[in-house]
Parts: C-alpha cells; structure tokens; sequence
C-alpha cells in the first residue's frame, strides 16, 4: 500500500479515492504517520534543545521515553565499539569493570543487555543500575531539553549554535 501512496496525481479526488480504500489498519497507519510528519523536530541535523513547540509539548505531555523503551542486544548490536564504551560509561556499566579497551564488542554488546536487564529488574537499585535506568540516546529525550533547566528560546538555541561552529 505504501509504495503506491499518494497516488501520482495528487488532487484531492485523487487522494480522497485511494485513503477511501484503506483497511482500519492502513488508516491508523496513515494517521500515526501524519501525526509523526506534523509533530517532531524542524531539524533533524541537530538535537532541539530550544523552547520550541515540539519541547513544550513534550513537557505538557510528561511523556518519558524511560517507560516505554530500553536499549537491548538489538540497539547495542547496531552501535560502534566506540560507542558502546561511551554508552557503557554514561550508563554505569563501566563502573568497577577495569580498562573497557580490552573487551570485545560482543563482550560489550551482551553486557550492556544485561546490567539495563538488572537495572530494569531491581527493587533498589545500585547507582550504577539508577544510571542506566535514567540514560537514553540523545535522539530519544522527549523533551530534548533537562526538564529542570530554564527553557531556551528558538533564538538562543541558533546563536549558541553558531557560536560553536565558528570555534
């Protein structure tokens, strides 16, 4: 379905024809997409840490990504050895393990599943295990901005930006 949509001739008969014809399935899809397209950062070169729209409804929503996903075999699989150490030091893996260097990425990949396991898993957790429960990608903040910070406008955002191209 997706392949063929829109249909070539986008006038709204057009349009109205083929959505007329999708399944509920294909509707929900179709409005999970639109939704997706409406709402997201303007600039996907770089993270939104600005008091933009996309931020302050995150904020309005207290939508935490935390509680519904976590980085698994899959995730870790896909990242760079280098990146997983980042990762593993970020998270609390890297705490009491020695020189990181020395291991393999499968080593890396497997361990890192099991301490976010562990730390998904625990009553109480170790401030390691609390590290990885509060990490996430920086593509994954929902808001991308720290919930306790002062909000940055759109304007502060560009000029710190441009700062730091120029150094």
């Amino acid at each position: 379905m997706w392949e063929s949509f829109p249909p070539q001739c986008t006038d709204e008969l057009t349009l109205y024809e083929a959505v007329r014809g999708f399944s509920d399935q294909d509707l929900a899809e179709l409005l999970t997409l639109l939704t997706a397209l409406s709402f997201g950062q303007e600039d996907c070169d770089r993270l939104d840490t600005s008091d933009s729209l996309f931020n302050r409804v995150a904020r309005g929503l207290s939508v935490d990504m935390r509680d519904h996903w976590s980085p698994d075999v899959s995730f870790f699989g896909k990242r760079t050895r280098e990146q997983l150490v980042s990762i593993a030091i970020e998270c609390g893996y890297a705490e009491g393990r020695g020189q990181l260097s020395s291991y393999k990425k499968i080593d890396l990949v497997n361990g890192l599943a099991r301490h976010f396991q562990s730390a998904k898993a625990a009553s109480e957790p170790t401030p390691a295990q609390q590290k990885a429960r509060e990490w996430l990608p920086e593509a994954m903040l929902f808001p991308a901005v720290d919930r306790d910070a002062p909000a940055q406008t759109e304007d502060e955002a560009e000029s710190d930006d441009e700062m730091t191209d120029e150094d």
